[in-house]
């Protein structure tokens, strides 16, 4: 069992909180995966073994039985977001691959790019 340490746990949102809870099993997990070495990992995987391990439901739903519009995915990542922010986490241990920043290239004018 990994633990968080007192300093850590007041960084934190409030233990008996939903975020609390889970900003902690995240944590616990990212420093499992360090521990293994397999970081970075990535949201994704974070939210199926959280849910395999029953921390999260698969979706919320109403009362009704209708899925919430809200997905225990964005709960995750607000967690490990927080986890980044604060420092518990370096921002490097969790990657996105299916998305990547495109700086497009542009001019004032066709005459300016060259393209004439």
């Amino acid at each position: 069992m990994l633990k968080i340490t007192a300093d850590e746990s007041d960084a934190l949102s409030a233990p008996e909180s939903k975020a609390g809870r889970l900003q902690r099993e995240c944590l616990k997990l990212l420093r499992k995966h360090k521990r293994e070495g397999t970081i970075p990992t990535n949201g994704r995987f974070l939210f199926y073994e959280l849910e395999q391990q029953g921390v999260v439901p698969k979706h919320y739903v109403k009362p009704s039985g209708e899925k919430r519009a809200r997905t225990p995915a964005q709960d995750i990542s607000d967690a490990t977001m927080r986890l980044r922010e604060i420092g518990l986490v370096p921002w490097s241990w969790i990657l996105d691959e299916s998305r990547d920043v495109t700086t497009w290239r542009y001019a004032a004018n066709v005459y300016e790019t060259g393209a004439h």
